[in-house]
């Protein structure tokens, strides 16, 4: 058994590379597959001179356009599958999702709010860390209103969760209904996109990723307990209340900087429109 799934991660994680490399090579504007692998090569530390001279065109769309796309949706991608998996033995609802406390339209809430105010003290990154305040400060005031004399039953942080975000819900689109104009890249944030990325994107939410998911891995036995119930849990020697305000913390902390850098429907989405800053690198896709 042990050999056999050993094997299957294996074989996922040598698929997991193609699809990458696949995603990098393809679109819309056809490119020389040698050219744009000698690129990808290139662009690690102390690879620049192997193998020749590359076009620098191809090495942009490749490089500079198509692997921070790929790079950020894999990273996006695992924080929210990791963040489901977390929820779903929290909540011990195999239909739960990282969504399900607020986090994304707190975030919502964030990048709004940041837009009416004109705030822009961090450059590219302003519009991100927005949404990623937006989205902790949704999951504080869940965790603040799911409590019930001290503890923190299951059912109130999932009644609170649903309350809590559609009453943000509407509050970001209230924001945005005050003056669309102005608004109109939350609108495609809100649609879900990597239509932006970039590499200053990536090293910001691959480290996350790979800290909070350690976290999360060593929270299982915990999680595992909390899948019987609170009462076997805490017969088992489990802390329930702090487990779960720290699988919360750790999930919104994922969710945040997936929503914050991919908008709200970076779960069922890869590409949008692009928004009125970034239509010349869409000529370049």
């Amino acid at each position: 058994m042990a050999f056999r799934r050993r094997l299957v991660l294996v074989g996922l994680v040598a698929l997991l590379v193609v699809s990458l490399l696949v995603a990098a090579l393809v679109g819309n504007i056809p490119l020389d597959w040698g050219q744009a692998l000698l690129a990808i090569v290139q662009s690690f530390p102390g690879l620049g001179g192997v193998g020749g001279p590359v076009d620098p065109v191809v090495r942009t769309i490749t490089v500079d356009i198509r692997l921070p796309r790929v790079a950020l949706a894999l990273f996006v991608g695992a924080a929210l599958g990791i963040g489901g998996a977390a929820m779903q033995g929290l909540l011990r609802n195999p239909l739960a999702d990282p969504y399900i406390f607020g986090v994304s339209s707190g975030a919502a809430v964030g990048s709004a709010a940041a837009t009416a105010l004109g705030f822009a003290a961090l450059g590219a990154l302003s519009y991100p860390a927005a949404a990623f305040v937006g989205a902790l400060a949704a999951t504080f005031l869940v965790y603040q209103v799911a409590r019930v004399g001290g503890r923190l039953p299951v059912e109130s942080m999932l009644l609170g969760g649903i309350a809590i975000g559609s009453l943000l819900a509407a509050v970001a689109s209230f924001i945005v209904y005050l003056d669309a104009r102005r608004h109109v890249n939350v609108i495609f944030w809100l649609l879900g996109s990597f239509h932006t990325a970039a590499w200053d994107q990536v090293a910001v939410v691959a480290p996350l990723t790979v800290i909070v998911g350690a976290l999360l891995l060593l929270e299982s036995r915990r999680l595992n307990a909390l899948l019987f119930g609170d009462e076997t849990a805490l017969a088992l020697g489990v802390s329930t209340d702090r487990a779960k305000a720290v699988v919360l913390f750790l999930v919104a902390l994922l969710t945040a900087g997936a929503v914050a850098f991919a908008g709200i429907s970076a779960r069922s989405t890869l590409t949008s429109p692009p928004n009125v800053t970034s239509a010349s690198r869409a000529m370049l896709r």
